[in-house]
């Protein structure tokens, strides 16, 4: 098959489209819990309807591309105030471009780090990009409409759920336009450290590729902050090459509808790259949301409030799930990452007899070169609703497993 039919091939093999048939109908009378998709429930921060209310007459404006000065600079001062940065490192005319959600900020990413490394190689040779397994599911895709090969690098209990740079074969890495990473990661709730994110980017220079780091959930912690690719880069190598991350609002303050995100780091690739190629073919943020993104980038109080949410349904996940021999308690992020056996069996009876409907670990995984599935005896399981329904959700899945087991 050629590669252009392979990737044809594979992007029909949408995960969501694949999850009904595997799970089945549900014959429970219970009311439904849909855990399936990282979705916060929580009311979206009160100042965004106002703020959106206040400049209905913006509908009637085209959005820059590069975003308001507003935004790009209430970014900017964020990214200065998380990761400790200089100024002076982060202009908000090149090193910031707003994009339309995480997903357009990491999909734009990989489809110009192809083509910046296209030009780069000889006749024939095919860029290929770095990805995690298991994955979220728009990176894997974005590889594909790049017209790159995706190099899984696989993330399993022995190596913390975090990359293993050793495993990269040099002939992939000669030809690697981009190398990508989550943390904290979805789905595992891993999280890497400053030597970790260190490695990548020192990678990266050497082989001059892009490395892509999807900070998501880098707001979601319950103890220390997470570090990050640009504080990383700021501290260590005193500038962004070669680096780019991608954020969002949608988990920070809970307004995943809002589609409040950016991609920040590398003045030439950000500034320039990134914003040719969305100016030809992204959706640009209309005007009103932008305001209320810029508010919500300026506020704390709000985020300190979801956070200590999270610290609780993490105790409930704690004490409903911690004697099951799977369980490990998330270091960040949103997500329980279980271990039952056969991720798509228990999730196929959870939904099946208890009405939860879980991810299967195995839609998140890619083949590695040996047929396995790193993901496959995992579920996934976002804390997004409050706690005493999360307590029932957990009580459903302890009834079911515990029945597994006995099986």
């Amino acid at each position: 098959m050629s590669p252009r039919k392979d990737a044809a091939s594979l992007l029909k093999d949408y995960p969501y489209d694949r999850l009904g048939p595997m799970l089945g109908e549900t014959a429970s009378p219970n009311p439904p819990l849909l855990l399936h998709v990282g979705e916060p429930k929580f009311e979206p921060p009160a100042v965004v309807q106002s703020i959106i209310g206040d400049h209905m007459a913006s509908w009637s404006r085209y959005p820059q591309v590069r975003g308001t000065d507003d935004l790009r600079e209430a970014i900017s001062a964020w990214l200065c105030r998380r990761y400790d940065l200089s100024p002076s490192l982060v202009d908000p005319l090149t090193n910031v471009l707003p994009v339309f959600g995480s997903k357009e900020g990491l999909t734009f990413a990989i489809l110009a780090a192809v083509m910046r490394k296209a030009e780069q190689l000889p006749d024939g040779v095919r860029p290929a990009v770095f990805i995690p397994n298991p994955l979220y599911h728009a990176i894997f895709g974005a590889v594909l409409i790049a017209g790159a090969d995706p190099v899984t690098v696989p993330l399993t209990p022995a190596n913390g759920y975090n990359p293993d740079l050793s495993r990269c074969a040099e002939a992939d890495l000669e030809r690697a336009a981009a190398f990508v990473v989550c943390s904290p990661n979805n789905p595992t709730a891993s999280v890497m450290d400053e030597a970790e994110i260190e490695a990548v980017i020192r990678l990266a220079r050497s082989h001059d590729f892009i490395a892509i780091f999807d900070e998501a959930y880098s707001e979601i912690y319950f103890d220390a902050a997470p570090a990050g690719g640009l504080g990383v880069a700021g501290k260590v190598f005193g500038s962004f090459d070669n680096v780019v991350v991608s954020n969002s609002l949608s988990k920070r303050s809970g307004v995943p509808g809002l589609r409040g995100g950016f991609v920040a780091g590398d003045g030439q690739f950000v500034g320039t790259d990134i914003y040719l190629a969305r100016a030809y073919a992204g959706p640009q943020v209309p005007i009103a949301l932008q305001e209320a993104q810029t508010a919500l980038w300026r506020d704390e109080d709000h985020v300190d409030a979801y956070r200590d949410r999270y610290r609780a349904l993490k105790a409930v996940a704690d004490s409903c799930l911690g004697g099951l021999p799977g369980y490990s308690s998330p270091q960040a992020s949103f997500f329980v990452w279980l271990d039952v056996g056969d991720g798509a069996a228990a999730a196929r009876t959870l939904w099946q007899t208890q009405a939860i409907k879980a991810l299967p670990g195995a839609i998140m995984s890619r083949p590695e070169p040996d047929g396995t599935l790193p993901g496959k005896a995992f579920v996934r399981l976002p804390l997004v609703y409050t706690p005493d329904i999360m307590e029932e959700a957990f009580c459903r899945v302890v009834s079911v497993l515990e029945n597994l087991e006995a099986a």
